[in-house]
């Protein structure tokens, strides 16, 4: 009983002493006016990132301030926290409910982390007139005061990292680059600036590739490809930029020919963690980021004894937030804050200092009762908490360096808004991070400066394009079918003054001697279009005259084709009108030859300016090879949109159609009397053709050497023509220099006896024939008769119009080099015998209308 009583008695007495104490504690925290702060935050795992100490370093520096002697002495702030889950309606909503409850009416926000929460939270905030700070969202829209006339930020904005992307560009020499940007206000922002920025320190501005949402990522490779720049700036979030590396990692942009630059604001490890949306395996994934430069704000600042507002240094702080966390003794305490964490930390310090001075001037005027019994509609708080923070001696240091937010709208500050500090790593595999450097918002230039261990092959620096050297294919061969080209300029025009020296003798004369002149004509000029198209650059020096190379061979390839062919066209085309519909014009092959070549020429023009117009050419560059991973080769030449020689070899190519069916067509249908001289060639010739156009087709497409291709279009060309031309005109030169007929050539042996009733018929069809075959008829008369009378001399009359011997005084004649007196009297059944080269000897035996149905001999 007494031992009981004892310990009852030290029990009461413990008691008093606890209940003594509660009324002191209550009496000290009592006369202290609470200034209640509302905390929104994503403190659950989101897609965005991970920000679950940012609410352990409030905690910890709203202890600090309640704990300080000196700042707020008269007030206690409250935190009042609510997760928002990076969630933008449930985010609204829990501000509804912070600002609505009456009996603690919040004098600031801090938060609210994700910039998509951020942002509508940021413009409504303002109407309550509480200030907003934050210190995760990174957004540039943020900055725009107009928009969020009470939104102060802590953390500087990824605009702010774009100085230190610059001056890591240019301590490594690199002046190209790429940005694949994800769809979002906060990235695009960013790009904007980073390429103003750049273009303001004289590096090149990068190009701007929008990232696809459905996995598409074929334009974005083939526009990475196409640049060959090597440095990749990926902004981007998780889900995305492992999808973006992934694929870009599989068609070879990756370590060590490529660098990527992120926006560190997530751990190294989360690049290459499980995703069932990505189609590359962790080990995949760790290759494909291997080697990248993390580039982020440091968090603490690098001087860490420097002493900061509540009187303690950054070790401190450190140390006691590595406390707070329970972290092991093996993490170094300067290891404890991350990035948002050390930037929530100060920002709870800023509403800390803000207060402290707001009710330091209130209670100068007398008036600290104001801030004690504060509410949203005090305009006076209100204003001069705007004027506090928008004064140039409202700073204080923090844990990240120096806060301020004087002169916000300055566009130079917006890329510094705190005198942070940028930590560039070199990360490679296996969370290997290498430190490079640091950066200096308020010096603006790196420190620290440490050699990087590239993973490239040798060892040295990776370059950001590479090194790109003037190509010039082999001039051998454009010397060497130069050469042959010149020669067979040369031959054509030779051949062509045979032509028309020799255009009366018969064997020319069969094959239309002035649509001979035109093919030969065709074929120098495409000759010529073969020399003019190796001076486009690609064997010598590019210049202004190369442009102009490139519209005459244009041209002259397109006339030449008209010219060889379209008279092909009209001697087959003028052979089946006779044939089919028996005209009885006069000059057809005339007719036909201005209306086909005409038109054909017409159609060329047309088409040549319609593509000069739209796509002219210009000067243009081609990769020849890829090569090594330091050099590429490049050439330079006219270049035009490959539409447009696609659309004249497709017209041509139809022309070539046309051609091969009508001459298929006359060589079934119309009889060998009927036939020219040329037929036979000019269906081999129109065959082998169209083959000749596909190998030059296939040299434009398939082949990318300059070189080769040129060698295989101008072989193409020079072996084409020289072959029409040897079809066409060998075996008629052969006549002509040997005086052999030829074997096809029919016998010149007539007699001339009485007309049958047969005969007479047959020569009436002499109405409908040629002017060449009436000429004929002329020459047959002329030669042997100086009168005619009976049926023979109606029918010539009916035929010609006129008869000889009567209407015209007839005394010499030259046929074929032999003349023949016209004197000589020759009446019907009388023989005439004539000989020479133009009329051997005749024989009695033969009909008059024999040698009449003879065509081929016209």
């Amino acid at each position: 009983h007494n031992q009981s009583w004892g310990m009852y008695r030290l029990f009461c007495l413990v008691l008093s002493l606890l209940l003594a104490a509660v009324p002191v504690a209550v009496e000290a925290t009592s006369s202290r006016s609470r200034l209640h702060v509302g905390v929104l935050l994503p403190v659950a795992p989101n897609r965005y990132g991970f920000t679950p100490l940012a609410l352990k370093a409030l905690q910890l520096a709203f202890k600090h301030i309640n704990a300080h002697p000196t700042i707020l002495p008269e007030h206690e702030l409250v935190l009042t926290f609510n997760d928002t889950k990076c969630n933008t309606g449930l985010a609204i909503y829990q501000l509804f409910q912070l600002l609505e409850a009456a009996s603690e009416p919040k004098v600031a926000l801090l938060g609210a982390g994700c910039s998509i929460v951020t942002q509508p939270l940021a413009e409504a905030s303002h109407i309550w007139n509480i200030p907003q700070f934050n210190f995760i969202s990174q957004s540039p829209a943020l900055l725009r005061r107009d928009r969020y006339p009470r939104y102060y930020p802590i953390i500087p904005s990824m605009n702010a990292l774009n100085p230190a992307r610059v001056a890591m560009m240019q301590a490594h020499e690199w002046k190209h680059s790429v940005i694949l940007v994800e769809s979002s206000e906060l990235f695009d922002m960013t790009a904007k600036d980073l390429r103003d920025v750049m273009a303001e320190a004289g590096l090149d501005r990068p190009e701007v590739i929008l990232l696809p949402e459905d996995n598409d990522f074929n334009d974005a490779i083939e526009r990475i490809r196409d640049s060959d720049v090597r440095i990749l700036f990926g902004f981007f979030y998780m889900r995305l930029g492992r999808q973006t590396i992934c694929k870009l990692y599989q068609e070879g942009f990756s370590a060590p020919t490529h660098v990527w630059i992120f926006n560190d604001i997530f751990s190294s490890s989360q690049w290459y963690l499980g995703d069932d949306t990505v189609d590359c395996s962790d080990a995949q994934m760790q290759d494909a980021v291997d080697g990248h430069i993390a580039m982020r704000f440091s968090g603490l600042r690098p001087d860490i004894e420097q002493t900061i507002l509540i009187g303690k240094n950054v070790t401190e702080v450190a140390r006691q937030f590595h406390e707070k966390r329970n972290l092991s003794s093996d993490i170094p305490s300067l290891k404890a804050f991350g990035l948002h964490s050390a930037y929530g930390y100060d920002a709870a310090l800023a509403v800390g200092w803000l207060f402290h001075t707001v009710a330091k001037k209130l209670k100068e005027r007398g008036d600290i009762e104001r801030l004690n019994r504060f509410s949203y509609d005090d305009k006076i708080v209100a204003d001069l908490v705007a004027e506090t923070l928008a004064g140039q001696n409202f700073s204080f240091e923090g844990i990240t360096g120096r806060v301020q937010f004087y002169n916000l709208l300055s566009r130079d500050q917006q890329r510094r808004e705190a005198d942070g500090y940028v930590e560039i790593n070199y990360d490679r595999r296996d969370y290997e991070r290498v430190f490079v450097a640091r950066y200096s918002n308020a010096e603006q230039q790196l420190t620290s400066l440490a050699p990087i261990p590239w993973t490239t092959l040798d060892g040295l620096r990776p370059v950001d394009v590479r090194p790109r050297t003037r190509f010039y294919a082999a001039d051998g061969i454009f010397i060497a079918m130069t050469t042959v080209t010149s020669i067979c300029i040369f031959l054509s025009l030779l051949l062509l003054h045979f032509i028309i020296r020799h255009r009366k003798h018969w064997s020319m004369q069969s094959s239309v001697p002035r649509l001979n002149e035109l093919i030969v004509l065709g074929c120098i000029s495409s000759y010529t279009a073969v020399i003019l198209r190796g001076l486009n650059g690609q064997f010598y020096q590019f210049s202004q005259s190369s442009l102009t190379y490139c519209y005459l061979s244009t041209v002259l390839f397109v006339v030449g084709f008209t010219l060889c062919f379209g008279c092909m066209l009209v001697k087959t085309v003028a052979g089946l009108l006779k044939h089919f519909i028996r005209l009885r014009v006069k000059n057809l092959l005339f007719v036909c030859g201005v209306l086909i070549l005409g038109t054909l020429l017409l159609m060329d023009g047309l088409l040549l300016i319609v593509w000069f117009s739209i796509s002219p050419w210009d000067k243009g560059e081609n990769i020849i090879t890829r090569g090594s991973s330091r050099v590429i080769l490049y050439s330079e030449n006219c270049t035009t949109d490959v539409l447009w020689p696609y659309i004249v070899f497709v017209y041509k190519l139809i022309v070539l159609v046309v051609c091969i069916v009508l001459t298929l067509l006359h060589s079934r249908v119309v009889k060998h009397a009927n036939k020219t001289i040329d037929s036979p060639q000019i269906d081999l010739i129109i065959f082998v053709t169209g083959f000749g156009l596909f190998l030059a087709a296939f040299g434009y497409v398939f082949v990318d050497d300059p070189g080769t291709q040129y060698a295989l279009v101008a072989a193409t060309v020079v072996v084409l023509v020289t072959f029409i031309i040897v079809l066409l005109f060998g075996r008629k030169v052969y006549i002509i220099l040997t005086g052999k007929t030829d074997k096809r050539r029919p016998s010149r042996s007539i007699s001339v006896g009485e007309l049958s009733e047969l005969e007479r018929r047959e020569l009436k069809e002499l109405r409908s024939k040629s002017t060449e075959q009436k000429n004929l008829l002329v020459k047959f008369v002329l030669e042997r008769a100086s009168s005619l009378s009976g049926p023979l001399a109606d029918e010539v009359q009916r035929v010609l119009g006129y008869l000889p011997g009567k209407t015209t005084a007839i005394h010499k004649t030259n046929i074929a080099n032999q003349s023949v007196s016209s004197t000589t009297p020759l009446t019907e059944g009388t023989l005439f015998s004539a000989s020479g080269a133009g009329y051997p000897s005749v024989d009695s035996t033969t009909p008059f209308t024999d040698f009449l149905k003879q065509e081929s001999s016209v």
